[in-house]
């Protein structure tokens, strides 16, 4: 039974609402996701005069094992801190063989913590996900004393 009362009313533009918002997020995704992937697939970034593939941390790129990285004393009693973009060069066995900064919001004791950090990583096996290797990933951390 459909009634055209005002609450019913309101209540199915709620819902149309919510429902047109829900899309337009799914589409949103679907385009960020798809560009992406695009970027995945064409993105090279040159490094030391050499080109490698770059990939963007995923769920298949996710460290395999990760180290924290350790806070300087300095930095933490002055409660400094920021973000951290590291670039990781990677080999065939996912050992990080290179790590740089790509950018930064933060002092070089900082950067110097997070290159530590990422160096001691491991990534998964580019042959597990028919990926190039070596490849670059670029990894955004957030310090917080």
């Amino acid at each position: 039974m459909v009634t055209n009362s005002p609450a019913a009313s309101y209540l199915h533009k709620i819902l149309y609402t919510l429902f047109m918002i829900m899309n337009i997020k799914t589409i949103l995704l679907t385009l960020l996701i798809t560009a992406t992937l695009s970027l995945q697939a064409s993105e090279k970034f040159e490094y030391k005069k050499v080109e490698y593939p770059v990939y963007a941390i995923s769920q298949d790129f996710m460290p395999t094992k990760f180290s924290n990285p350790i806070y300087p004393a300095k930095a933490r009693k002055e409660k400094r801190g920021g973000k951290v973009v590291i670039g990781a060069v990677v080999n065939e066995k996912g050992k990080v063989t290179d790590a740089f900064i790509k950018e930064s919001e933060v002092e070089a004791d900082l950067e110097q913590a997070c290159l530590t950090s990422i160096r001691r990583s491991r990534f998964p096996v580019a042959s597990k996900h028919s990926r190039e290797a070596p490849y670059i990933i670029f990894i955004p951390m957030t310090l917080e004393p």
